[in-house]
């Protein structure tokens, strides 16, 4: 976003082209292909700009006709400024699975297939105790690296893909919940894994899968936390 706020305080048309046009069809701005609509403080409270980009100058050329919304002249744009004001939907989600701060969670739920795996913080140490087939196990010291590796991947770790839709519930492993030292929860991140490729996928309610590659450390099961420091 910082990079877009950059990109819009910063662009320029590559000159003007009419004033005053008569009809706008010619250029496409009649029916504009896009609109970016900033609103921003004005001296007299709130106010908003909105850029209309029209059809291609011609043929060979991606530059583009545009216009200011209420300003009788048409611009030329240019592909690298229309890159930077219309950047791939993608590029705007967060890459890391949650924004949760590790340091805020206190206790950590991992729903799996077979088993529930429970983790407790005590200062700078943890607990794990798992409930399986109905039976509770309880609560021993648990592998602090394993659970530094579990929330760096989840709080910390930029999926280097990104994918749209709903989540693919037939590659569901696990889910995840994070809870804050109030007890209440933070963030509930679903785990998917391609049983082809191993890749991992992370998805938190905004159907934007963040997938990494099938090396990612990701401990899941009540034996990876229960090892020996």
């Amino acid at each position: 976003m910082d990079e877009l706020l950059g990109a819009i305080v910063r662009a320029r048309s590559e000159g003007f082209l009419y004033d005053q046009p008569k009809d706008l069809v010619p250029f496409g701005l009649a029916t504009p292909d896009a609109r970016l609509e900033i609103e921003f403080a004005g001296d007299g409270g709130a106010a908003k700009r909105t850029l209309l980009v029209g059809a291609p100058l011609g043929v060979g050329s991606a530059d583009r006709y545009a216009m200011i919304e209420g300003i009788p002249s048409v611009v030329r744009l240019s592909t690298g400024t229309q890159a930077m004001l219309f950047p791939a939907f993608e590029s705007l989600i967060d890459p890391v699975a949650t924004a949760v701060r590790a340091a805020d969670v206190k206790r950590i739920e991992i729903r799996g297939a077979s088993e529930t795996v429970e983790l407790t913080r005590s200062l700078d140490h943890w607990t794990v105790a798992a409930s399986k087939g109905g039976t509770d196990s309880a609560a021993i010291p648990a592998n602090v690296a394993a659970v530094d590796a579990l929330l760096t991947a989840l709080c910390t770790t930029r999926a280097p893909e990104m994918g749209l839709g709903a989540f693919p519930k037939e590659m569901e492993v696990a889910t995840v919940l994070l809870f804050g030292f109030d007890g209440k929860p933070l963030d509930v991140i679903r785990v998917a894994r391609d049983s082809k490729s191993s890749r991992w996928g992370f998805e938190n309610g905004d159907n934007a899968l963040r997938v990494h590659a099938a090396t990612l450390v990701l401990p899941l099961g009540f034996d990876d936390f229960a090892r020996t420091n």
